[in-house]
C-alpha cells in the first residue's frame, strides 16, 4: 500500500499546523489601552479610531478567536482522547438549538463534529428543578434523522453536581453524502410529548480527510466464515465493516434451513503492537444479509504496522441433528460444529427420562427434543450441576455439567438437537499491514 503514512500524516496535520498568533494579546492590549479610563465628553473622533483600530485586529486574528469561541466547555470527562484533540482545535459546527418541554426541561443541541466515519452529537439536557436524572431517563431514544431515515447510534452522559444539568456525546453513523437537512428528535415517556431540533450540516466544516484500506479477508470458522470487508481511518475514528453472508448465503440457508444467528464477534485492532481503544460494535440482518461494524479511536501518527485480531465469535446455530440413544450408557463423546460435548449418562427415574451431558463452559444446545418411542416430546427443564476446570486436556478451560429432563420412558430413545449456542475464543492474527518499512 503506496503512500499510506503521508495519508495518515495528513489526517493530523491540522492538528500540528494550528498556532495562537502570539501577537495576540499585545495587539489586543495595545488597542484597549488607547481608550481613556475617564470620559469627560464623548470624542466621536476618538470612538471612530479606536473602533476602527480594534476591527482590524479582530479581522487579523479571526482565526484564532473562533478557535476560542468554538471550543465546547463542560464535555472532557464525555470526550475521548481524539474529540478532546479535535475540540481544543476548534473543530466541529456549532448549532445552539433548543427545544424546551412544557414541564421547563430543556434540551440542547450544542454542536456536532462530522466526518467520513462518523457524526457526533454535543447535547445538553437541562432542568431547572434539579432532577435532570429523572428527566433523562422519561426521554426515549435520542434519534437521528434525514431524509434517508434514521441513523444508528449510542453514546454516554455526565451529571452536574447540582443535579440541572446533564451532558451528552453521542455518537452516530456519517449521513450519506447528499444528507443536509437533519433533525435530532425525542419524546416524553410519561407524558408523550415529542420533541425534535432541526438544522443544516455545514459540509464545509466537516473533516474530510480520511483513508480507506480494502482488507478483504475471509476467515473460516468451522463450516462458516466471515468477511471483513474494509477498514477506514477518519480523524475521529477507525472502523471496520465486514460481512457474515451475503443475500446469496442467506437465500440459500434460509432454503435447506441451516439458519444461523450471529450474536457476538469480537475484534481487537493494534497498531505497532499497541491496542486501539475500542468504542462500540454492530451486528445486523436484513434481506440484504448479515454485516457487522467495529470502531476504535482513530491510529496514532506515525503508525508503522497495523493489525488485526480474531478474539471471539458466537452464534445460535441450527444443526437438526439426531442422536440415537441406548439407557445406561455412559461418557460418549460428540461433535456439533466442532463443539466437543460428552453425553454423560442416560438414565431413568421416577417415571422421566434423563440425560446428563458435559460442555464447554460457553456451549449450550439451546433447543433439545427427546424422542421416546416416535413421540417427540419438549424438553421439560435443564438441571445445572456444576463448572468445574478440565484437568485432563486444559487447565484454563471450564467445562459445565448439566442434566436435561424430559416427561416419559420409552425403548427407543432419540436426541434431537435442533440448534447450539456457542461462543469460541481465538486471538487469532488475520491481518496484518506493514505501513513504513
Amino acid at each position: 500500500m503506496k503512500n499510506l503514512d503521508n495519508n495518515l500524516d495528513n489526517l493530523k496535520r491540522r492538528r500540528d499546523n494550528l498556532e495562537v498568533p502570539k501577537e495576540l494579546e499585545f495587539r489586543l492590549r495595545q488597542g484597549l489601552e488607547k481608550i481613556p479610563n475617564k470620559k469627560k465628553s464623548f470624542n466621536y473622533t476618538r470612538f471612530i479610531g479606536v473602533a476602527a483600530l480594534l476591527v482590524f485586529i479582530l479581522g487579523y486574528n479571526a482565526d484564532a478567536l473562533a478557535y476560542y469561541g468554538k471550543k465546547l466547555v463542560g464535555y472532557d470527562n464525555l470526550m475521548n482522547g481524539t474529540l478532546q484533540e479535535l475540540n481544543e482545535l476548534g473543530n466541529g459546527q456549532v448549532v445552539d438549538k433548543s427545544y424546551v418541554f412544557e414541564n421547563g426541561a430543556r434540551i440542547t443541541l450544542d454542536a456536532i463534529m462530522l466526518d467520513t466515519n462518523n457524526i457526533v452529537v454535543f447535547q445538553t439536557i437541562f432542568d431547572p428543578n434539579g432532577d435532570v436524572e429523572k428527566v433523562s431517563n422519561d426521554l426515549n431514544f435520542f434519534r437521528l434523522e434525514s431524509i434517508s431515515g434514521p441513523y444508528a447510534g449510542g453514546g454516554q452522559g455526565e451529571i452536574s453536581e447540582d443535579g440541572k444539568t446533564m451532558k451528552w456525546v453521542r455518537t452516530y453513523d456519517a449521513p450519506k453524502f447528499f444528507d443536509k437537512k437533519m433533525k435530532l428528535k425525542f419524546d416524553s415517556i410519561s407524558t408523550g410529548e415529542v420533541g425534535e431540533i432541526k438544522f443544516k450540516l455545514d459540509r464545509n466544516q466537516a473533516m474530510t480527510e480520511s483513508l480507506k484500506i480494502d482488507v478483504s479477508k475471509t476467515i473460516e470458522i468451522e463450516n462458516r466464515h466471515l468477511i471483513v470487508d474494509s477498514l477506514v481511518v477518519s480523524p475521529m475514528s477507525t472502523v471496520i465493516k465486514g460481512i457474515f453472508q451475503n443475500l446469496v448465503e442467506l437465500g440459500v440457508d434460509q432454503l435447506t434451513g441451516d439458519t444461523i444467528h450471529y450474536e457476538a464477534l469480537e475484534l481487537e485492532l493494534l497498531a505497532d503492537n499497541i491496542p486501539i481503544e475500542f468504542q462500540s460494535s454492530g451486528i445486523s440482518s436484513n434481506l440484504n444479509g448479515s454485516k457487522f461494524d467495529f470502531r476504535f479511536e482513530t491510529l496514532p501518527k506515525d503508525t508503522k504496522e497495523i493489525e488485526l485480531k480474531l478474539k471471539t465469535f458466537g452464534a445460535n446455530e441450527a444443526v437438526n441433528m439426531n442422536i440415537v440413544l441406548s439407557k445406561g450408557e455412559r461418557n460418549r463423546t460428540l461433535n456439533i460444529v466442532g463443539e466437543e460435548i460428552i453425553l454423560n449418562q442416560v438414565y431413568e427415574k421416577n417415571g422421566n427420562t434423563y440425560i446428563t451431558l458435559t460442555s464447554g463452559e460457553n456451549v449450550f444446545l439451546s433447543s433439545l427434543y427427546l424422542n421416546i418411542d416416535g413421540k417427540e416430546v419438549e424438553l421439560e427443564q435443564t438441571i445445572e450441576e456444576n463448572l468445574a476446570t478440565n484437568t485432563e486436556k486444559d487447565s484454563k478451560k471450564l467445562l459445565r455439567t448439566r442434566t436435561v429432563e424430559f416427561k416419559g420412558t420409552g425403548q427407543d430413545l432419540e436426541l434431537m438437537v435442533k440448534k447450539i449456542r456457542y461462543l469460541k475464543e481465538f486471538d487469532q492474527t488475520i491481518y496484518i499491514e506493514k505501513i513504513k518499512e
